[in-house]
């Protein structure tokens, strides 16, 4: 069994400091997690690179390419990155985020796939999921004249562009550099209610059909043909649902994927028995007339995610809340009342869809308005226990430690979308470098198997001196020593000073343990972290663990 060996004073053991830096990596604690980040930058000048960095900011692999980038991205499980770029056939339609273009490359750059939509009736924005079947879904936004929306059930004074937009998702399976096969699709405008004219289709009482979405509800962006704005989609592999998050809406939701196409455009089929129909949402209640506007917890988020698997809070949505209208920012978590005998989310009619708490929050925990983005970003749980967050529109990057709210970790992308990469000195409010999306993946993720992995420079090539370190590269003298970190059933505490007494507490303070035996018992708890209290002859320590 592994055993961990851990600093007493954590916080001031830091390997890399901030006094020199003013972009790259600010700082890098023994207390962060140890992994690669991806990175896509956006240069107005080709081409634009989308990097994989170590926590040092070293350089460990770089992917050039002759459209503009910023936008999602992901290393696939054989090491080739699919990302999202812009296309040479700009389209028309009025959408933040669009881009029109999916690309795979494989480690050494060459292009394998190739998928572009960009005209102006459709486009390919915002993201793509790859699948562990090989295939990937695509979000697209297209244009409904505005015949085509009032017979839909749009109030005509709701809508001052002459355009709206619906999005539709689909499956694609790449079979070629530039071909694929359709394997399913799921459109939004299948699956709409209005109650604004019974001569038009889709009439309906909203606050009874939530499984529908009110084409007359407006949040942000009033008239405008971008009225949904959907910004984000994961696929859950174990549920077979996808979890699709609405800025404009303030509103996130979940469908079923498990239907076929032609069950996903009506209402009855798979494995929920409700076809394409919306199986949850989240967010804001008065979207489906269940509350008003001080019910609202979503405010223009992005990145709404499952939490994976072997993580802590596995199974829970976290996403980042960028406060739109709100004034301050925050990474949250729920906990979705999902019931795993109907594959549906417990729903009681004439509510609001659970939960009506947050799991988690994380904001400023000196002023909630120094934390605010108020686009793109996003946050990820990490292996440890801590939490990486994006605040995109300054390409400011950070790690917290939950139990605390420190920060263990730091960095700035130094590529500014008009000069480049900024030279080490510059002041980083003077550039603008925005960053959609980031995600740091283990080193031992199977993606990297038998990539040269092998650490070069740092983008803007001048940093101060850094030694990527994690807390089990490190011995101390008077051992504290607790394993296994993480755990999932008995946590063993050994010193070379006499144990009183065993403490466990919550992120919030509550005792959940009380003992005096040298190893605690954590199979029954929650997933999550826990700060464990051990009570020495002379001294109390507290140490993270964390239940996965």
């Amino acid at each position: 069994m592994k055993k961990l060996l851990l600093l007493l004073a954590l916080s001031l053991n830091y390997v890399c400091l901030f006094s020199q830096n003013t972009i790259g990596y600010l700082n890098n604690s023994s207390d962060s997690y140890n992994g690669y980040t991806l990175i896509s930058t956006r240069t107005n000048t080709l081409p634009n690179s989308s990097y994989l960095i170590n926590n040092c900011g070293n350089i460990i692999n770089q992917w050039e390419s002759n459209y503009s980038l910023a936008k999602a991205d992901y290393i696939l499980k054989n090491g080739n990155i699919l990302r999202i770029t812009d296309s040479n056939n700009p389209s028309t339609i009025v959408l933040p985020g669009k881009a029109g273009r999916a690309e795979i490359r494989d480690w050494d750059n060459n292009l394998v796939w190739e998928f572009d939509l960009s005209n102006d009736q459709e486009v390919l924005h915002h993201d793509v999921y790859p699948m562990d079947n090989g295939n990937i879904l695509i979000m697209i936004a297209k244009r409904h004249t505005d015949t085509e929306a009032h017979q839909a059930g749009r109030n005509p004074a709701l809508l001052t562009d002459a355009t709206l937009l619906e999005e539709y998702i689909i499956e694609v399976e790449p079979t070629g550099l530039n071909t694929y096969n359709l394997i399913w699709q799921w459109n939004s405008w299948d699956h709409l209610i209005q109650d604004f004219d019974n001569t038009k289709d889709n009439f309906g009482v909203v606050a009874d059909n939530p499984q529908l979405l009110d084409i007359n509800h407006i949040k942000l962006n009033p008239g405008a043909e971008d009225w949904l704005h959907y910004n984000a989609m994961y696929y859950n592999e174990d549920l077979d649902q996808i979890l699709i998050s609405s800025r404009n809406t303030g509103e996130f939701y979940i469908i079923d994927h498990s239907t076929t196409t032609g069950q996903a455009s009506g209402h009855v089929g798979g494995n929920s028995g409700k076809g394409g129909d919306y199986i949850y949402r989240w967010g804001n209640p008065e979207a489906y007339d269940q509350g008003t506007s001080v019910d609202q917890k979503a405010f223009g988020q992005h990145s709404v995610h499952w939490i994976p698997q072997g993580l802590p809070n596995a199974g829970k949505i976290m996403f980042f809340n960028n406060g739109a209208g709100r004034g301050h920012s925050s990474v949250d978590i729920i906990t979705p009342p999902y019931n795993t005998i109907t594959n549906n989310y417990d729903y009681t009619p004439g509510t609001s869809y659970g939960p009506s708490i947050l799991d988690y929050t994380y904001v400023d925990p000196v002023t909630p308005t120094n934390f605010y983005a108020r686009f793109v970003s996003n946050a990820q749980m990490l292996p440890n226990g801590n939490i990486l967050i994006n605040h995109g529109p300054s390409g400011y990057l950070f790690e917290i430690d939950p139990s605390t709210n420190a920060k263990v970790w730091e960095y700035i992308n130094p590529v500014d979308q008009t000069v480049g990469v900024i030279p080490q000195g510059g002041t980083p409010s003077d550039f603008t470098k925005v960053l959609f999306r980031v995600k740091r993946y283990p080193t031992d993720y199977i993606g990297f198997n038998g990539k040269d992995v092998t650490p070069g420079n740092n983008i803007e090539q001048n940093n101060e001196s850094c030694t990527v370190l994690s807390i089990d590269d490190y011995n101390f003298e008077n051992k504290l020593v607790v394993y296994p970190i993480p755990s999932s059933g008995i946590i063993t505490i050994e010193s070379d000073n006499r144990i009183n007494n065993i403490q466990l507490y919550n992120v919030s303070g509550k005792l959940i343990l009380n003992q005096q035996p040298k190893e605690i018992n954590i199979e029954n708890l929650d997933r999550g972290i826990y700060i464990l209290s051990i009570h020495l002859k002379n001294t109390i320590k507290n140490i993270r663990v964390v239940k996965n």
